[in-house]
C-alpha cells in the first residue's frame, strides 16, 4: 500500500485516506460484460493474438499510426 506522511510525521495516510481528505476521486473502473460470440482458432490464439476471444483482442497501435 502506498503511504504518504503528513507534515508533522504522525501516522501515514493511505491512498484512500488521501483521496478522502482531498475530496477527489482518483479513478473509476468501467468493465462491460463480455459478449461471447466465437473464438479464434487455437493456433492463431496462442501464437498471434494472445487471447482466445476476439472481443478481448485489442492490439496497441504503433506510434504515429493513430
Amino acid at each position: 500500500m502506498n503511504y504518504m506522511y503528513p507534515p508533522n510525521n504522525s501516522a501515514p495516510y493511505s491512498a484512500d485516506q488521501q483521496s478522502q481528505r482531498c475530496g477527489v476521486e482518483l479513478a473509476r473502473a468501467y468493465v462491460p460484460f463480455q459478449q461471447y460470440t466465437t473464438t479464434f482458432p487455437i493456433k492463431e490464439a496462442l501464437l498471434k493474438r494472445g487471447t482466445l476471444f476476439p472481443e478481448l483482442y485489442k492490439p496497441y497501435k504503433k506510434k504515429g499510426s493513430y
